[in-house]
């Protein structure tokens, strides 16, 4: 039999992630071949709907010591972007069940007669080499001296459980719930609400796209984004597709897209370093001084990242859910620049709020809920234009 990998995850519903590493107690997991793909996530997953995973990433040379990557291509090797024995994976329910999917899902739940072997197989060898490092404890205490038992039957316990209609339904119906309460908390009472109309659907739609398009060396028009970045940041220098030089930009590596992984992340740094090029180059050159002074500093690359998921999730691109949604804020949206405007100021309140509190709080999470915060405060307002977006900004005092 091929060798396993142990699969966990918890719903980002359940909104358990914090940045003390805490949250990894609530993950529940499942067996995978050791070299697994998007496709083999989805199909053995095992509650009923659909879903939308994320992959934790590493990253070095900067406060954030991990990214969530949108997992987009099912032929995508996981192994490509982790190293790690295990895979950790942040789960966002798309669509609840009860549709006319529900019973092809629900036929998804009838458990592989193979999958309790499967399991026991992978810890039993834990458990012997935990045997054979125990041989003085007493037999009458070897369940207590066992922890992978205890995870073993844990996991067979979670499986059972999980095999039962019901139970997926009830735990997709709460989920669905907090996730609801999570957007239309960012509404005000006196907000009008409407649905996109169809000029900010087509911007939409382009920027879930963009959200989900992995970026790609050989791609033309993925390089001529870089080349803009390049050239709106490097003085001029003849532009280089990899090399040192990228520090002067913010990344951490000699590779552009080992960082500038997702389209939108990219079409974001380009603006931002093009339409607001002074405050991007006064951040960047703070952030890279810091750096090599062996202080706390954040990568922008990596901000962009974060911002542009952020935006996704309170604008619904995925799987474009805002399709017949009322909001207050998608005539915005009916211009092509409004969210990388949007994004730009974030970049700002962020920056902004890292100023302000290190090198006392040198917790990126404090800073990202400052960004998340002032991205709901602006758009409660329902800014009808990027003018007013703008004005509603320097309003909040977000921008100075």
């Amino acid at each position: 039999m091929s060798r396993k990998v142990l699969c966990r995850y918890f719903f980002q519903q359940t909104m358990v992630e914090d940045q003390s590493g805490i949250w990894k107690n609530s993950c529940s997991s499942f067996l995978v071949s050791s070299d697994p793909t998007l496709h083999e996530i989805q199909q053995k997953f095992p509650f009923v709907g659909e879903y939308h995973f994320r992959l934790q990433s590493a990253v070095s040379g900067c406060q954030v010591t991990y990214i969530w990557l949108d997992l987009v291509d099912p032929a995508q090797k996981i192994r490509s972007f982790t190293s790690s024995d295990t895979i950790y994976i942040k789960v966002l329910q798309i669509l609840a069940a009860g549709d006319s999917k529900q019973g092809k899902d629900c036929g998804k739940l009838t458990p592989s007669s193979s999958e309790s072997q499967e399991l026991q197989e992978f810890f039993q060898p834990r458990l012997r080499n935990h045997t054979k490092s125990s041989r003085c404890a007493k037999s009458s205490h070897s369940d207590h001296n066992y922890p992978a038992k205890t995870v073993f039957d844990g996991v067979k316990n979670l499986t059972s459980k999980v095999m039962q209609c019901s139970v997926t339904q009830t735990f997709q119906k709460h989920s669905q719930k907090v996730w609801d309460k999570v957007v239309s908390s960012n509404l005000t009472a006196h907000s009008v609400l409407a649905r996109p109309t169809a000029s900010a659907s087509a911007q939409l739609v382009d920027l879930s796209i963009a959200a989900f398009t992995s970026t790609r060396p050989n791609n033309a028009e993925h390089v001529k984004y870089l080349e803009r970045l390049w050239n709106a940041g490097s003085n001029q220098e003849p532009f280089q597709l990899r090399g040192s030089s990228w520090s002067r930009l913010g990344f951490q590596t000699d590779d552009p897209f080992c960082e500038a992984k997702v389209l939108l992340q990219l079409q974001c740094l380009v603006y931002f370093l093009e339409v607001h090029h002074s405050s991007a180059l006064t951040i960047i050159n703070e952030q890279s001084s810091r750096n090599q002074n062996h202080l706390s500093a954040y990568s922008l690359p990596s901000l962009a990242l974060r911002t542009s998921q952020l935006l996704c999730d309170i604008l619904m691109l995925h799987e474009q859910e805002f399709v017949g949604v009322e909001r207050p804020y998608w005539c915005l949206f009916e211009s092509n620049v409004a969210f990388f405007e949007l994004a730009s100021i974030l970049f700002l309140a962020f920056d902004r709020s890292w100023r302000a509190q290190v090198p006392e709080c040198e917790e990126i999470g404090l800073h990202l809920d400052t960004m998340a915060n002032s991205a709901c405060g602006l758009l409660r307002r329902g800014p009808r234009s990027v003018a007013s977006l703008v004005d509603i900004a320097h309003s909040l005092q977000i921008l100075q």
